[in-house]
């Protein structure tokens, strides 16, 4: 609740600096047309941050590169990397009550461009190999914010997509300044007002998401898993 609290709260501030300091809009105006590709890299492998792995197979141990190429039949299992090791495991399934192994999981793919307009970043973003039918949500992370992707008020939600029966979906949002859902702002151009900026696209075991806000809650069984990502 504090993290809504303090994101409702910067949206009036934001206003009032852009109206303060009219060079905001000069500065997005220079950078319009700037552009910038991303393509997607398996999350198979937990990053330094996290203390365990979200892929697993049964044991608990996490899915290597080496250890994918020799067992692709390996059925899968989800942990979350932030609760107590008793906590165990979850199958991840896929729509139809199927546990995916690993060869399904490895065939995602997706390409991702960014590119600077006057009313804010416009991302296209195209997949393959995912999930068939699965319910993804896409997380934004800057240097100036994080949250859900081209999520600057509560009342709208884009980072939601379904994959089709094949596995491939495409779309486009647009990233307005403005607040971010977990903390911290959307800048005007993401490209040159953010030295850094990642995506995580999570696969929904449950087929449920949770608007702006991860699912994932303590005392919860993890419902979500980072699939792919992408690092610009």
């Amino acid at each position: 609740m504090k993290t809504v609290n303090i994101t409702r709260l910067l949206a009036p501030l934001v206003a009032t600096a852009i109206s303060l300091f009219p060079g905001t809009h000069l500065f997005a105006e220079s950078n319009v047309g700037k552009k910038a590709r991303m393509v997607s890299i398996l999350d198979l492998s937990p990053p330094p941050s996290l203390p365990r792995p979200e892929v697993v197979d049964e044991f608990g141990n996490a899915i290597a590169w080496s250890f994918a190429m020799d067992t692709s039949n390996v059925l899968l299992y989800n942990q979350d990397p932030f609760f107590q090791a008793d906590e165990g495991t979850v199958p991840i399934l896929d729509p139809e009550g199927k546990q995916v192994n690993l060869r399904d999981w490895m065939q995602a793919r997706g390409e991702a461009t960014a590119k600077c307009l006057p009313q804010g970043t416009q991302y296209k973003f195209k997949f393959e190999g995912m999930i068939p039918n699965g319910v993804y949500t896409i997380w934004h992370f800057l240097d100036t914010g994080q949250g859900a992707l081209a999520t600057t008020s509560f009342a709208e939600v884009d980072n939601v997509f379904k994959a089709s029966k094949s596995g491939k979906s495409s779309f486009t949002v647009l990233a307005e300044p403005g607040p971010m859902s977990f903390f911290g702002e959307m800048p005007a151009c993401s490209l040159t007002q953010s030295s850094q900026e990642l995506f995580v696209v999570l696969y929904h075991i449950d087929n449920q998401y949770c608007g702006p806000f991860p699912c994932n809650v303590p005392g919860k069984q993890s419902v979500e898993v980072a699939h792919i990502f992408f690092k610009r």
